[in-house]
């Protein structure tokens, strides 16, 4: 007797908020996902500085890019680990809100322009599963199960609103355009740009929307504000080099060792498949299909803006992509930080929702064309990792996409290719019927499960493992290798530098002269000397390395043990140095440096 009115509110408040339902049940079904394939999250690393449990020496390079980063998610992570949440935990956690925040920025995308909340949920499952956002042009792109927080969230947000504008969700979306930069600076700021110059392309438009929800975009700049002030605060507590200096190293590491900061267009070096960047090829494609969706949608004025800010951003992206081909010393250091290969990603993870919700909005179903198009763009997923197949689809859809834009401009044209049927099989019922048969065909294979459905990190710590207990019973700094990612996370022990991911540099150049002096006296890398060949743009791998560390004597160890404060090394397990070795496990030996 009650499950029946439970159930009727339940379908009214689906009917009568379809953009919530959307919302909700995309962020859950991402989130579940999230969850499944859960790994270890950097802000829970930077969160443990700044809430005061893994402490640093003040002039530490490691520790400048912690208090450097400013980003609400890693003051959001301080705060749950101050108040008790552990470690693990709040990695887990994150993993699912990354993947509530992909979905929900797709699926909401794929609903602004179509209204259609079934096409919406399904084509956020097959967007993912088939990897139709792309794997970017330099800066690769993650929605769930990689532990570069950051870089995932932050797309992901800008995506969701860009969304939520197009869906008329103007208070939220002013509301979390203010809160962009604070989330992601960089990315928040550029998106903040490209709304305020799509908003002047759209002004007769955009200028009645902004005078009613201001003070929603107001009330994000606040949040944003206050998240700066504090880690202002942060900053003025620790030492930094001077800029000139800290400049010297940046621009060689950008010019020699970054895999971010690789030429876009022209003059790569020998072996460098420059031919593969595809990103760089959707991020055109993308532009054109807005452009022509404009067009096509220009009665809508909310879906019609939405597509400006994604052909604005592209344009943009694309001139910023130039900087890469100059030699960085003649490119501002604010500029330099960017890198410019993670905005191409905002239009490769759109292209596909775009494309699906233009071939599936209403006016355009009876046409037989655009059927067939959409027919063919699903069962691409099928063969979706191959680029080359995607681009012969996008190619064809870009040419339906023109042809109707080019026969509403000259209606007196013979119209050949705007035949029209009543179709048998609905586009809700063609698409549940692929994204099943893919699922069907794909969850069984190995690779396709450990890639999408099985968590990504082992989950160990300190508190549940007996070898990242023993790395934290360790006095002084730890000394790690490639082999040392997130090692903080497991162990609550402070790190010399992060060898997994040296390019923290690029995000605080201020620790550039303590990190070359580190690299080299420890490693025997200089960051002014250009690597052979075959290790450039390579982040510093460890074959530059290993033969200096396992000829070393114990008396060398004990040398640049008392010199920089490191108490333990945290090597491979093949890796044999002269010093006793304190652990051994998760492929890993811990060594001890003996005391004098």
């Amino acid at each position: 007797m009650k499950t029946q009115p439970m159930t009727s509110r339940i379908r009214k408040l689906a009917q009568t908020h379809p953009l919530a339902t959307v919302l909700l049940v995309s962020g859950f079904l991402g989130f579940c996902l999230g969850l499944c394939s859960a790994t270890w999250q950097v802000t829970v690393e930077s969160g443990q500085v700044l809430a005061g449990i893994v402490k640093y020496p003040p002039g530490n390079p490691f520790y400048i890019y912690h208090i450097k980063v400013m980003t609400i998610l890693n003051q959001i992570s301080a705060v749950l680990l101050y108040m008790g949440l552990s470690e693990r935990t709040l990695s887990i956690l994150v993993s699912g809100l990354l993947g509530m925040l992909s979905f929900q920025g797709l699926a909401t995308l794929v609903f602004a322009i179509n209204r259609n909340r079934t096409i919406a949920l399904l084509s956020v499952i097959l967007i993912y599963f088939a990897n139709y956002i792309g794997d970017g042009a330099i800066y690769p792109i993650w929605l769930l199960g990689e532990p570069q927080t950051y870089g995932i969230a932050g797309l992901s947000f800008v995506v969701l609103v860009i969304a939520l504008l197009g869906a008329k969700a103007y208070r939220s979306g002013f509301f979390l355009l203010g809160a962009a930069p604070c989330v992601h600076p960089s990315l928040g700021t550029w998106l903040v740009i490209i709304v305020l110059v799509s908003a002047f392309l759209e002004r007769d438009w955009a200028a009645g929307i902004i005078k009613r929800h201001y003070g929603w975009l107001i009330a994000g700049v606040l949040v944003s504000v206050g998240s700066f002030g504090y880690q202002f605060h942060l900053i003025e507590s620790i030492s930094n080099s001077g800029s000139g200096t800290g400049r010297i190293y940046f621009d060689a590491y950008i010019n020699h060792w970054s895999s971010h900061h690789q030429k876009l267009y022209w003059g790569y070096p020998p072996g460098d498949p420059g031919y593969e960047r595809w990103g760089v090829v959707f991020c055109i494609y993308s532009v054109i299909v807005s452009y022509l969706s404009r067009s096509l949608l220009a009665k809508d004025r909310p879906v019609c803006f939405m597509f400006t800010v994604v052909m604005v951003c592209g344009i943009g992206a694309l001139l910023l992509g130039f900087l890469t081909q100059f030699p960085p010393d003649r490119i501002p250091l604010s500029l330099l930080m960017l890198m410019p290969g993670r905005y191409l990603n905002i239009n490769n993870m759109t292209i596909a929702a775009c494309v699906i919700g233009v071939l599936t909005f209403k006016a355009h179903k009876p046409y037989v064309c655009n059927y067939n198009s959409l027919f063919v763009l699903l069962m691409a997923s099928f063969f979706s990792r191959h680029c080359e197949v995607l681009l012969a689809v996008l190619s064809l859809i870009v040419w339906w996409l023109g042809y109707m834009v080019v026969r509403r401009r000259y209606p007196s044209t013979k119209a050949i290719m705007l035949n029209t049927a009543d179709h048998n099989i609905s586009y809700e019922l063609m698409i549940s019927l692929v994204v099943a048969a893919f699922l069907v065909v794909n969850i069984p294979q190995k690779e396709f499960f450990q890639r999408y459905l099985r968590s990504k990190g082992d989950m160990k710590d300190h508190t549940n493992n007996e070898f990242y207990s023993a790395a934290a019973r360790g006095q002084g700094l730890l000394l790690t290798t490639h082999y040392g990612a997130q090692i903080s996370l497991k162990t609550r022990r402070s790190v010399l530098v992060d060898m997994s991911s040296p390019n923290t540099i690029i995000y605080a150049p201020g620790g550039g002269s303590a990190l070359s002096e580190v690299l080299k006296k420890i490693y025997g890398v200089d960051l002014l000397e250009p690597p052979a060949q075959q290790y450039r743009h390579k982040e510093i791998p460890a074959e530059l390395y290993r033969r200096i560390w396992q000829e070393r004597s114990s008396e060398q160890w004990r040398e640049i043990g008392r010199e920089f404060g490191v108490g333990d090394v945290l090597t491979p397990e093949d890796w044999q140095l002269a010093l006793p070795i304190g652990a051994r496990g998760e492929g890993m030996i811990l060594y001890e440096i003996p005391d004098d």
